[in-house]
């Protein structure tokens, strides 16, 4: 019997496309993810090089960030939980109608969180951070069987239980996932008004396989591994002029490539990443570009987009009160473009509080994120 393969991917950590950076600073996520070189020692782990980036009564800063997304335009998760919901009241129909929605979904569910850690100290001759990302991505393949259709026909017959109904039931999903972790303390310093970063760092890749069925026999194959790895960043941040800046960052310099199971072809690819970026800031207002040299990450078989990055900020970092706007373009046609927004709020000059939203303009994805904190 032929089978209808339906695509459920769950990507744990902000919108994918855009927020494949493995960075999670709120501020970074409304601006679009800009900020490589109008960014300061806030945004260490994006270019280690502001690191440097600081006014002369900053002694210590903690930030904690989080975000999330989610997309569902085939409404997948809810036919999940109707073909549950109709099998156990034994409605027949409803049930069919629900398999049928799944089998015929086109765009994929999606969920998407994450968040980041960071520890600055900045001081006379070298900027020191402590940065933490955690990326998290789980990817959903569900076989659905048509003649699962013939079997719900069963739910009419008050003799048979629904459990005997499930267990008859062919359906199944393949579950793989991975965890990127990185733990790294970036570097900088400051010659002749050039400022350069680095940022060794270990990462930990976390990769799971399983199967579960709609029947009760739902947990088929498990297999999970933990790899680490070295790897490093490198950053420069220069000013062009008064008001003009530069940044520059080569991330993920060593190359690895991770498989996720000894039956499963799909991998996690970290690739180097060369990312330029040009900053404008006059008193109030700073404006950014970022593109992206070279592509990314490749996970699950799938091809991140390499973006063009522009971000728009009224207020400022320091200031008490900021807005931001924010927008991601992907050069390869292969993601959605994402839109982004956001504000931020300093109180008394040592707490601080972002908050920003995201949409997806081509696949409707929608997400925000929030950080805290605490300036010395």
């Amino acid at each position: 019997m032929k089978k209808i393969l339906l695509t459920l991917s769950l990507l744990l950590f902000s919108v994918n496309n855009v927020y494949a950076l493995n960075y999670w600073d709120s501020r970074t996520m409304a601006l679009g993810g800009t900020g490589i070189a109008g960014g300061d020692y806030a945004n260490a782990s994006l270019n280690p090089a502001l690191a440097t980036v600081f006014k002369k009564d900053d002694h210590f800063l903690l930030s904690f960030s989080g975000g999330a997304s989610f997309l569902d335009s085939d409404d997948v998760l809810e036919n999940s939980f109707k073909l549950y919901k109709y099998i156990d009241k034994r409605d027949i129909i409803s049930a069919n109608k629900a398999l049928s929605a799944l089998s015929n979904a086109d765009s994929p569910f999606s969920v998407n969180t994450g968040g980041s850690a960071i520890i600055a100290i900045p001081t006379k001759y070298i900027g020191i951070a402590l940065v933490s990302d955690t990326t998290v991505i789980a990817s959903v393949k569900g076989n659905i069987d048509p003649a699962d259709s013939a079997v719900l026909e069963d739910l009419s017959d008050s003799t048979i239980s629904t459990n005997t109904v499930l267990d008859s039931l062919n359906s199944n999903f393949d579950v793989e996932g991975v965890i990127v972790s990185e733990l790294g303390l970036s570097l900088g310093i400051d010659l002749a008004g050039i400022k350069i970063g680095i940022k060794p760092k270990l990462q930990s890749i976390l990769t799971d396989s399983n199967n579960f069925s709609l029947n009760n026999n739902s947990h088929l194959i498990d297999y999970d591994a933990v790899k680490h790895a070295f790897n490093m960043d490198v950053g420069l941040q220069s000013n062009l002029s008064d008001h003009l800046l530069f940044g520059l960052t080569f991330s993920n310099i060593f190359e690895n490539t991770y498989k996720l199971s000894n039956s499963s072809s799909a991998t996690v690819e970290i690739k180097p990443q060369v990312t330029a970026g040009l900053a404008l800031k006059y008193s109030y207002v700073t404006a950014e570009l970022n593109m992206e040299l070279r592509d990314g990450w490749k996970i699950l078989g799938e091809q991140k987009g390499q973006f063009l990055r522009a971000g728009l900020e009224i207020g400022g970092q320091d200031k008490i009160f900021a807005l931001r706007a924010g927008y991601a373009y992907d050069m390869d046609g292969i993601e959605s473009d994402v839109v982004s927004g956001g504000l931020g709020i300093k109180i008394a000059k040592t707490v601080s509080l972002d908050f920003n939203i995201l949409y997806g303009i081509s696949d409707y994805s929608l997400g925000g994120g929030c950080s805290f904190g605490l300036e010395f």
